[in-house]
């Protein structure tokens, strides 16, 4: 017997939020090779006047779905522009693309926003509920993690109740979470190896996958609710019409079906007569 769908969501869920960390592992344990390979590139790129708008432009484009490669290019914008620069660079970029895919599809792509409705159209309406229930610190929370903001940035962008400032309030409230990145691309270069940055890679794997179980959670309680809403309401139907008098409905019954006796020996009669 098949699973339930929402059983294959919630799993599907998880399963992403497996794959954000071992993709979070593999960068920190490859990031030497990726380096290697674009580093040449990059310090070219660097020679060049205000080169630092070229990388800003880079990752900008990188945050507006469908395109990726936030985190890699966070990690080299680190490792060729530096801690300082380099985070700045980092965040107005992602800000500027992201704040693009939210304006997008808020106000200008609104058949693909209700495309995203329909196609999430089972849960939609649940993680509306979730969001609308932790407000504005479940906001922050999602956004300080690491889930997919290709994914969350449209999911906000198609609520109402949240307003853009509301949304870049949040942004900027857990920016710091790009430290992390580009303070690993620094430290590459740089021959050095920092507990902090170990500390904020574990601290960001923590805060993502807490934040999963939460809305997995939620997800379940809200999911199970509205079921137990909807039985309760075809068990009170059902006993509305049980504590109707079963007399008088046996009753109408009769009298309908006298009746129709009645017409049907009138039409008899009125043939035989015509007969004779």
């Amino acid at each position: 017997m098949p699973a339930p769908v929402s059983s294959i969501k919630i799993i599907a869920l998880a399963a992403i939020g497996i794959l954000i960390v071992v993709f979070a592992i593999l960068l920190a344990v490859f990031h030497n090779d990726l380096l290697a390979i674009a580093m040449p590139i990059a310090e070219r790129i660097a020679k060049l006047p205000m080169s630092f708008l070229i990388a800003l432009v880079l990752i900008a484009a990188s945050s507006i779905p469908p395109l990726l490669g936030q985190d890699p290019l966070a990690l080299l914008i680190g490792a060729v522009w530096g801690l300082n620069v380099g985070f700045w660079t980092v965040v107005c970029g992602i800000f500027i693309g992201e704040t693009i895919a939210f304006m997008a599809y808020r106000y200008f792509l609104e058949q693909k926003a209700q495309e995203f409705r329909e196609h999430h159209e089972e849960h939609y309406g649940t993680f509306v509920k979730i969001v609308e229930e932790g407000s504005y610190p479940l906001i922050w929370l999602i956004r300080l993690s690491f889930l997919p903001t290709h994914f969350t940035t449209v999911f906000f962008a198609t609520l109402p109740e949240l307003s853009y400032i509301g949304w870049a309030i949040a942004f900027w409230l857990s920016c710091f979470k790009y430290l992390v990145p580009v303070y690993a691309g620094y430290c590459i270069v740089h021959n050095k190896s920092s507990a902090a940055n170990i500390v904020g890679i574990v601290l960001s794997i923590v805060v993502t996958l807490g934040t999963l179980a939460f809305l997995i959670v939620r997800y379940k309680a809200i999911k199970n609710s509205t079921l137990e809403d909807s039985t309760n309401s075809t068990s009170d139907v059902l006993n509305h019409l049980e504590s109707q008098p079963t007399d008088s409905i046996d009753l109408r019954h009769l009298e309908q079906t006298s009746e129709q006796n009645e017409t049907d020996n009138s039409e008899r009669k009125h043939l035989l007569s015509h007969q004779h």
